[in-house]
């Protein structure tokens, strides 16, 4: 559906910029949004359809790099802090877009604030845009928000589904719906991508099995890296050690009494915590 909406688009205009909070109080803007806008900035300017991509302050570097390197042909502006709906209607006026896309963009929820997933109020961080949604749908142009969390623009349409399952969904849900919605989200809360994030991350990669002669292909490329780099480096040994690997020659003397990777049998355990 999605798609076949896009068939006749001439102009977009993409939006996109979920803000975080770090440790220190400061906040930047998320990757997923931007590298997903500067894809679909590239494949529409591809077809030869005008792009204008929009996105605040905290995320405009990452947007600007991505979408210079993937869609050059696009244009990229700065929503201000200021005047923000006159901006706004100008740009809507001006543009005359066809097509509007919000990906990853906050949406104001009925209580009139943006929420990060876990009902925290983000207003410090937001520039207000909830008017670019009404606004292109009264410039008739096709209105699609994409989003994975139930936060997002355009994500009233799932409403009920946002409410019921999702962990604070019924104080987190954007009020306003676009006409053509994608999500990440399930019905279900634990299988809600937003929510997987929230919980730890979990994974086990077994590297190399000697015996078994089972090798995966990251072990190739690091090798690759070591002979490139290492052969680059005077009197430097470059490679990789895990958590808990032990060194080369105490592995290879316990265990076959020659020289042999330290890899041989090493599971390693990665996890992490969002």
């Amino acid at each position: 559906e999605t798609l076949e909406t896009l068939s006749t688009a001439r102009r977009v205009i993409l939006l996109t910029g979920f803000s975080v909070r770090l440790e220190d109080g400061t906040y930047v803007g998320e990757t997923d949004g931007p590298l997903g806008i500067a894809d679909i900035a590239a494949a529409l300017t591809a077809l030869g359809v005008s792009v204008l991509v929009i996105t605040d302050e905290p995320a405009f570097s990452i947007v600007s790099d991505v979408v210079c390197y993937r869609a050059p042909k696009a244009k990229l502006m700065m929503l201000p802090k200021t005047d923000t709906e006159d901006f706004i209607r100008s740009c809507i006026k001006n543009f005359s877009p066809t097509h509007f896309i919000s990906l990853e963009r906050p949406g104001k929820a009925a209580n009139g604030h943006y929420h990060s997933m876990r009902g925290e109020v983000l207003d410090d961080m937001i520039t207000d845009s909830a008017l670019f949604l009404s606004e292109a749908k009264k410039a008739g142009a096709v209105t699609i928000s994409i989003g994975d969390g139930g936060n997002e623009m355009g994500m009233g349409t799932y409403r009920n589904v946002i409410e019921t399952f999702v962990p604070f969904g019924d104080k987190i849900c954007t009020a306003e719906a676009a006409e053509t919605s994608c999500t990440g989200l399930l019905p279900c809360p634990l299988l809600s991508l937003k929510f997987i994030g929230m919980l730890p991350v979990f994974a086990i990669f077994i590297i190399l099995l000697s015996f078994l002669r089972i090798t995966k292909h990251l072990i190739g490329l690091v090798d690759s890296l070591k002979l490139v780099f290492g052969s680059s480096v005077i009197r430097i040994q470059v490679g990789m050690i895990f958590a808990r690997q032990l060194t080369e020659r105490l592995l290879d003397v316990i265990l076959r009494c020659r020289f042999v990777f330290s890899k041989d049998l090493i599971i390693i355990n990665v996890s992490h915590s969002l």
